[in-house]
């Protein structure tokens, strides 16, 4: 976003640090971006359309030495307000996904959270930009998937609210 861009480098800005707008799906530009001795991928890989090509472009962006952090939900989000995610990456995924791009997981951590349905509900009602999709979606989603609603049936009853789990992974190349 090009206004984000702006703020960070009108506040955050120095001779050491550049700021761009651009697309994790566009490999011309990630190509401009160079070398990095440290990456840090917060919420990206659910989002975009090539996530090989993502991966293969940081494994060549990172230095011999370099490390990468990347952190994406490790619960169901597809099914809800998230319209804009295009997969969800189980722990089981990502632990085959990181080795076939060429990298090693040094470390991960997990963070999980329970959120009751009232919870959720009166976000919906204060924030009225959440894009949340109308019922007629989560039924037809439900029934393509009836896993995840089973998966949500759980939860709502044993924990009693929706987990939202993210997953963090430290990682250097093979």
């Amino acid at each position: 976003d090009a206004d984000a861009v702006a703020y960070a480098q009108q506040n955050y800005g120095s001779a050491r640090i550049d700021f761009r707008s651009g697309s994790a799906d566009d490999q011309e530009f990630l190509s401009s971006l160079g070398e990095f001795d440290v990456m840090v991928s917060i919420a990206t890989i659910e989002h975009i359309i090539d996530m090989a090509g993502f991966l293969g472009w940081m494994r060549r962006a990172l230095t011999p030495e370099g490390v990468a952090v990347l952190c994406f939900p490790a619960s169901f989000t597809r099914d809800w307000a998230a319209p804009h995610h295009r997969r969800d990456i189980s722990k089981r995924q990502a632990r085959r996904l990181f080795p076939s791009a060429g990298f090693t997981i040094k470390d991960d951590f997990y963070q999980n959270e329970i959120i009751t349905l009232k919870q959720l509900t009166s976000e919906e009602h204060a924030s009225r930009e959440l894009p949340a999709p109308p019922l007629y979606r989560w039924i037809l989603w439900y029934l393509s998937h009836p896993h995840h609603l089973f998966a949500r049936a759980y939860q709502l009853i044993a924990r009693g609210g929706f987990l939202f789990a993210h997953q963090e992974y430290l990682l250097e190349k093979l």
